[in-house]
């Protein structure tokens, strides 16, 4: 039983909760390891981007036509709108050096963008994070300009809102797709930011035309292999797709 001093009943009395979520006071899918949460919320049309993460202050900043868009969401108010491959989100966030995650609801059209930088440090020609590809589908890649490590997902149905899941697990690295484990390849390199800031759509090379929300980034842990995570899979090939917002 918790007590919770700051929050009382009619009489005065401190209000009792069998556990710390149920008084509000853990997170839900977001603690000290979320460097980035982007609802996407907000006013339609705003280019205000907030980050909501408990781990990570880092502002995120809009241009090139990105924008909220409050007619396609999952949760919330909104969504984040990308209309030309022109328009990104950007912040100052340094590539992991180790165990990460990043999660996201992600609607393409039919037709995509092909070869566009979708999430992470696209560049040309080099680059590390999401390409997409245009059927709809991306590749998690990294291109140092002497390799190419680059691993592909299955094809996904486009004009509709599918949960992603990238992770980092020692040197195997995952996608995840609508609670299930897609694909999976091992890389010993590092994950790259060549000095760039961390992006959601444009970069030299283009980006992608789509709508993105529940952006979460979490730097130290394979989130599929925390057992305090809404994303957390206990056989290692399943996972249950969160139903809420993060908070």
């Amino acid at each position: 039983m918790f007590i919770k001093l700051s929050d009382r009943d009619a009489f005065g009395r401190p209000n009792k909760y069998r556990s710390l979520s149920e008084a509000g006071l853990l997170g839900y899918g977001n603690n000290s390891y979320t460097k980035a949460l982007l609802h996407g919320d907000g006013d339609d049309e705003s280019t205000s981007i907030v980050n909501n993460a408990r781990g990570g202050s880092e502002a995120w900043t809009a241009s090139g036509g990105a924008e909220i868009d409050t007619a396609s969401k999952v949760f919330g108010s909104g969504s984040i709108y990308l209309p030309n491959g022109s328009a990104k989100v950007e912040a100052d966030i340094a590539a992991p050096a180790g165990d990460f995650s990043v999660d996201f609801r992600l609607r393409l059209p039919a037709s995509s963008s092909n070869y566009a930088n979708g999430w992470g440090y696209g560049n040309d020609p080099v680059g590390s994070g999401i390409l997409m590809y245009g059927e709809p589908r991306f590749a998690f890649y990294i291109k140092n300009g002497s390799g190419l490590f680059e691993m592909p997902c299955t094809a996904f149905s486009g004009d509709v809102f599918h949960h992603f899941i990238i992770t980092r697990n020692g040197n195997t690295f995952s996608i995840w797709i609508d609670g299930a484990l897609d694909v999976s390849d091992t890389y010993a390199g590092a994950f790259l930011d060549f000095g760039l800031p961390m992006k959601l759509g444009g970069s030299a090379n283009g980006g992608f035309t789509g709508h993105i929300e529940e952006l979460r980034y979490t730097d130290g842990v394979d989130i599929t292999s925390d057992s305090m995570d809404p994303c957390y899979s206990a056989n290692g090939t399943t996972y249950t797709v969160p139903t809420k917002a993060y908070k």
